[in-house]
């Protein structure tokens, strides 16, 4: 290798890390010479803590850090069977952390209970097991966490809420007609379900709005938005209208709405989907031929942005270049597509996306679709190489940040301000693109990566098997 090109990437990796602080967490309770895969974190919002979980195969370890990063506590697991290998979520009051788990059956489920005032742990596997019922979600709201279910060909929603160890069963029935491509009356269970080989599975996917959200995530029909009061469920299998179950979880009560999609002229074959945003509902409809955007007002109904596109147009809308990410290495750069009609070809598919994210002047808006990796590649939820992943309720800023990294699309970015005027300019870089760049440019960082919000501040996380210590990087 050219002697100057070292010394070059030497001194951007130099520069890079001293432009950041840097945290080294010892794993002291460690007890197995296998490397670490694994790692979570939790971040209380009363207290400032942060609690950061490392799995080494034997036990699942818990450190107790102040905002002055001061540790307080420590605390080791010898974890639940194996095959419960999702986290969920977690209750945390006082000095009792309770975390939450599924087993891969997706029917059963179990906790970890840490004691850090009486120094001990408890492992427990509930008596819940599903029957003609499926798991759609979770939800963390004023230290209860709930369990969702759907039963199977109805609109039956089950509720597992949890305030500690124990839990209540609440239950709620939609009394509605959803449609899909005709008129024939549809169950939430079956807006949710999609074909997979020869069976079906329920397709949902927990949104953070806040955050940049891939066009993998975007795309999915079904997505689960956390409310004040519980949630938004927002539904796009029908080709007429975007439905949005609302649910209050403190009364059980809930509304449903439904918009009616953008008009299309085509008679063939179209997709669509949808992203809540701002208490607006931002909608793309597109085939081979055209593409049609609008953005809607959910209280009022009024319609406050319309586009219209066709293949032998320029998009004079977008802000960046036609944009196809490359498969294999996540760092390899991207091709370019210059016509439109490419661009519609390219989207014209059931993994139509469109995500909005709030930027100082208005909003960045990304229209494309997800490439589905055939072979290879890392892990899409949760993390790289993962053996335990975590769940909607667990980790979103890492599931996001690796979605973003990781995830191939075809697309497109746009600038509107805040009455949908479009702008301007380049796209500026988001924290997952800064640290996406950080990432790059180090070496043996691959192992127990992670992403998470504390304190208002952004840090990724690795582990260094060279230290055997966590590394944190604040962004």
């Amino acid at each position: 290798m050219n002697k100057t090109y070292i010394f070059l990437l030497l001194g951007l990796i130099s520069s890079l890390i001293n432009a950041q602080q840097v945290y080294n967490i010892p794993n002291n309770l460690k007890d197995s010479n296998r490397s670490i895969k694994d790692a979570f974190t939790i971040t209380n919002q009363e207290t400032k803590n942060l609690t950061l979980f490392i799995d080494d195969n034997k036990t699942f370890n818990a450190y107790v850090y102040d905002k002055a990063m001061d540790r307080l506590d420590e605390l080791s697991s010898v974890g639940l069977p194996n095959r419960y290998d999702e986290i969920l979520g977690y209750i945390q009051k006082e000095n009792r952390t309770i975390l939450f788990l599924k087993h891969r059956n997706n029917k059963e489920f179990g906790a970890i209970v840490y004691d850090f005032k009486s120094n001990e742990t408890k492992e427990i596997q509930f008596d819940i097991k599903f029957k003609n019922e499926e798991f759609v979600e979770v939800l963390s709201k004023n230290n209860k966490f709930y369990i969702i279910s759907v039963e199977e060909k109805s609109s039956k929603i089950n509720f597992y809420e949890f305030g500690g160890i124990s839990y209540n069963k609440h239950t709620i029935h939609l009394d509605y007609n959803f449609r899909i491509e005709r008129n024939q009356p549809q169950t939430l269970h079956q807006m949710l379900s999609v074909s997979e080989g020869l069976g079906s599975n329920l397709e949902i996917e927990k949104i953070e709005n806040y955050l940049p959200v891939s066009v993998q995530m975007a795309s999915s029909m079904n997505k689960f938005y956390e409310t004040t009061n519980g949630f938004d469920l927002s539904l796009d299998k029908s080709i007429y209208e975007t439905y949005i179950v609302s649910v209050d979880v403190n009364s059980y009560e809930y509304q449903i709405h439904q918009f009616e999609k953008p008009k299309y002229s085509s008679t063939e074959t179209f997709y669509g989907n949808s992203f809540l945003l701002d208490n607006n509902i931002f909608q793309l409809v597109a085939n081979s031929d055209e593409l049609y955007f609008q953005v809607i007002n959910r209280e009022s109904g009024e319609s406050l942005k319309k586009l219209t596109l066709k293949k032998d147009e320029s998009i004079d809308f977008k802000n960046s270049p036609i944009i196809q990410d490359k498969e294999g290495d996540i760092y390899a750069p991207h091709r370019e597509l210059e016509k439109t009609s490419k661009f519609l070809r390219k989207i014209d598919n059931e993994n139509i996306a469109i995500s909005v994210y709030k930027v100082g002047f208005g909003y960045q808006i990304t229209m494309g679709s997800y490439n589905e990796i055939k072979q290879g590649g890392p892990m899409m939820m949760g993390m790289p190489g993962m053996s335990m992943s975590m769940g909607g309720g667990f980790g979103l800023v890492a599931s996001a940040y690796f979605s973003y990294s990781y995830g191939k699309s075809v697309r497109i970015e746009c600038l509107f301000d805040e009455q949908f005027r479009h702008l301007d300019g380049k796209p500026r870089k988001n924290i997952f693109d800064k640290i996406k760049d950080y990432a790059e440019v180090l070496q043996n960082n691959d192992t127990a990566e992670t992403v998470f919000e504390w304190n208002n501040d952004v840090y990724y996380g690795y582990y260094s098997s060279i230290t055997e210590s966590y590394r944190l990087i604040k962004f």
